[in-house]
């Protein structure tokens, strides 16, 4: 079964027909050929490419006749914009984004059923559902991080006025917290609280990440409480 976008394929009569192919993202590479030498020189960035991944479906039409089964399954597929959530019932454990750009071949089987591949283009990182999940820290808490993947985690910091907070080997200094609370974002590489921006208020070399294996997480100034959604990933 697919969830894409919130809707599952079951929802549009769209049954997977085999368990799906597993590919792995590519790492992007400057790659560089030297005269005169055996072999290539490799520049790696610490990057990965999108990647296809492809469904081999049925569609069932037995009572409503197979244009009108495809005009639904066009607005499941098509209506949503951008990135969307991509789940399905193979991999219970994580979650990617994904776009869906067709186009959609539809064989189609006494106008009662058709078969299709369906091709949804994925950001390389497969998602932990485990990551998701916000934790309230206490003061010198180490987070352990179960993958090889340096993590970008979503931060909120509460407190009474001015402080530091240090995660692993960065540290954040917080000049002062207008709100009570500030909001930060090691992937966008912002300081909010709502629609506020906050970035002017803190101080930082770089924003905090979560590499493999352990993290202490510690605070002092005016910090009162740390709560962190790791946003875990792999490959």
């Amino acid at each position: 079964m697919i969830f894409w976008a919130g809707k599952s394929s079951d929802d549009v009569h769209v049954v997977v027909e085999r368990y799906p192919s597993m590919p792995l993202a590519a790492r992007k590479l400057d790659v560089q050929s030297v005269p005169g030498r055996s072999g290539d020189l490799i520049f790696p960035q610490d990057a990965y490419e999108n990647y296809v991944q492809q469904y081999e479906v049925y569609i069932s039409a037995e009572r409503i006749r197979l244009p009108r089964a495809m005009r639904e399954v066009a607005q499941w597929l098509c209506a949503p914009k951008g990135y969307q959530r991509l789940e399905d019932s193979y991999d219970l454990e994580t979650f990617r984004n994904a776009y869906f750009v067709g186009p959609l071949d539809v064989e189609s089987i006494m106008h009662r059923f058709g078969r299709a591949t369906i091709e949804f283009s994925c950001q390389p990182q497969r998602w932990l559902r485990s990551g998701e999940t916000e934790s309230r820290l206490s003061n010198g808490q180490s987070l352990l991080n179960p993958t090889a993947f340096t993590a970008k985690p979503l931060i909120t910091v509460t407190g009474t006025g001015a402080g530091t907070l240090t995660v692993g080997d960065v540290t954040v200094t917080i000049n002062s917290m207008p709100r009570g609370v500030i909001v930060l974002d090691s992937d966008t590489q912002n300081a909010y609280y709502g629609a506020l921006n906050l970035n002017s208020t803190i101080s930082a070399p770089e924003f905090p990440t979560l590499p493999a294996g352990e993290s202490a997480v510690r605070w002092t100034g005016g910090i009162t409480s740390v709560e962190i959604i790791p946003r875990w990933w792999t490959l």
